[in-house]
């Protein structure tokens, strides 16, 4: 007679976990923490639930530079699930925070062996690549996951960053043209096709990316 009520609660709390990462996404950590901390408070959720809950709530915290909170969570997580792979990414963030590129490459490389999928493994190895000073690899590791993900800004970040001494212009318009058509309006990476167009003499097409940014903010 309950499984009714239970499974819409269910399904509500999974919406407002969607919720909280949504906050998350767009920079309000703070947002995203209170829903997350409300949820794990009530003691209804699933397994599954908590252990999305928890990594919301760390990986906002990390974004407020709340760093050993954000460990205990992520720790909290593995502990229960020692094949969390976002988990092992969060930890892999940590240690790359810290400039523990070994260690950060170890969180990385498991999270990747658990889920080959995982895109923020790939970006991840990256950065440690990049900082590293293996360009070539770098470049690798941010295009495989920007294959999986086109959305996933760190790794398009890395792929301007290298797209220009290495002279693949033409990839990272590639890149970032993906990334727009699915945000046609976030005018950061607008203006980074635009000098991207102007890096490779398209300055028409420049232009008319400038010209976008001024539509949507003529100031």
């Amino acid at each position: 007679i309950g499984e009714p009520a239970a499974v819409e609660t269910n399904s509500s709390d999974d919406m407002k976990i969607g919720e909280a990462e949504e906050h998350k996404r767009h920079g309000r950590s703070k947002e995203a923490q209170t829903i997350c901390e409300t949820l794990l408070a009530s003691g209804r959720l699933t397994s599954d639930q908590k252990e999305r809950a928890q990594i919301v709530q760390a990986e906002a915290l990390v974004t407020e530079r709340n760093l050993d909170r954000a460990e205990v969570l992520f720790d909290e997580v593995l502990k229960a699930n020692p094949r969390s792979a976002r988990s092992l990414c969060g930890k892999g963030a940590l240690a790359a925070n810290r400039n523990d590129w070994d260690g950060a490459i170890r969180f990385f490389e498991s999270a990747r062996s658990i889920d080959p999928q995982c895109d923020v493994a790939w970006a991840g190895l990256g950065l440690c690549s990049f900082y590293k000073k293996d360009q070539t690899r770098a470049w690798d590791y941010y295009s495989q996951a920007l294959a999986l993900n086109p959305e996933n800004a760190r790794a398009l970040l890395g792929i301007i960053e290298l797209g220009y001494p290495l002279r693949r212009l033409s990839e990272v318009e590639k890149a970032i043209k993906g990334y727009l058509e699915i945000h046609s309006a976030d005018l950061d990476f607008v203006y980074s096709l635009a000098g991207c167009y102007f890096a490779q003499e398209k300055l028409e097409e420049a232009i008319e990316e400038l010209n976008k940014i001024t539509l949507f903010k003529p100031g």
